[in-house]
């Protein structure tokens, strides 16, 4: 009886040992971690309640991060320093930090342990969608829930607030004459008011910018609230679904035209980009230009 012995074919995806990363995955890393590096660096020099010199030193090496490519492995080394120095800063001032502080130390911890734990990139990628992707759930469920349980939000009197002195939408609403010509006054109003000594406090009395006023307000409110529980919803349940990534950057471009809180909104930008898949690549590059647009924001506080 004669056997014969047929070889394997050939197979362009198959090798002995540690398979070849995907080029769709590692490219999809290496820009996710370098526009990460990026908005860390702006956080770091401007944000950051650390001694100026740890600040620079983490200011070079992020820096370090993006030149010299974010997938070697001596450069992800970075994020654990990174991490464990953003996290000694919320031990040191825990109730003086930031929300945004909270949710940078998150990401460098995530980033240090998907990128770390293995080596490949598919996985990695996978590991920070599924980490940002309950980042937002968290945040917006947390948002949602808090101002449920706030009076004031609840009855428009903190937008009403924000709106009628120019806190929200100033620069927008500033250049409507009409509302404008109220708004500076009203803002005026509440400095004189902040400044003034406990004993000689007086009440003060706010011009309404126009008709219907407190009816926008309510609207406002409640959009806002709607908004947040969508996406708390939508990132639980629809996290990969187009809608769900389309409300989460609306959200972002109205948030950056109510209230310039860019170094808020550009972290946001990140958690979004590391929620895509990489086939999602409109949506990628969307919050990737986000995101540089307001790290740039954030620099430029330094007249870089």
């Amino acid at each position: 009886m004669k056997t014969t012995l047929l070889a394997p074919s050939a197979s362009p995806g198959l090798s002995i040992g540690t398979p070849a990363p995907s080029r769709s995955a590692l490219e999809t890393l290496r820009v996710s971690l370098a526009v990460a590096a990026l908005v860390y660096l702006g956080y770091i020099f401007t944000s950051v309640r650390i001694e100026e010199t740890l600040r620079m030193g983490l200011a070079i090496l992020l820096f370090g991060t993006i030149v010299l490519g974010v997938t070697t492995r001596r450069a992800l080394l970075v994020w654990p320093v990174i991490c464990v120095t953003l996290a000694m800063g919320l031990v040191a001032r825990p109730l003086d930090m930031p929300n945004h502080h909270w949710m940078v130390t998150y990401l460098a911890a995530v980033i240090s342990i998907a990128t770390l734990w293995t080596r490949d990139p598919a996985a990695q990628v996978e590991a920070l969608r599924a980490s940002a992707r309950w980042l937002l759930v968290v945040l917006m469920g947390f948002a949602t829930v808090q101002k449920l349980l706030s009076p004031d939000f609840m009855d428009g009197s903190y937008i009403g607030f924000e709106l009628i002195r120019g806190g929200f939408a100033g620069p927008v609403l500033e250049l409507i004459p009409a509302i404008g010509s109220v708004i500076g006054p009203n803002a005026e109003a509440v400095q004189h008011f902040h400044e003034t000594p406990p004993a000689d406090l007086a009440a003060i009395t706010l011009a309404s910018p126009f008709p219907g006023f407190a009816t926008a307000a309510y609207t406002i409110t409640a959009l806002t609230l709607l908004m947040e529980a969508w996406l708390c919803l939508g990132m639980w349940a629809f996290p990969k679904r187009r809608i769900t990534h389309l409300s989460l950057i609306l959200f972002i471009v109205t948030l950056a035209v109510i209230r310039q809180e860019v170094t808020f909104i550009s972290v946001v930008c990140v958690v979004g980009l590391l929620a895509c898949t990489p086939e999602q690549r409109w949506l990628r590059w969307t919050y990737i230009g986000l995101a540089v647009v307001t790290a740039a924001a954030v620099l430029k506080t330094l007249n870089l």
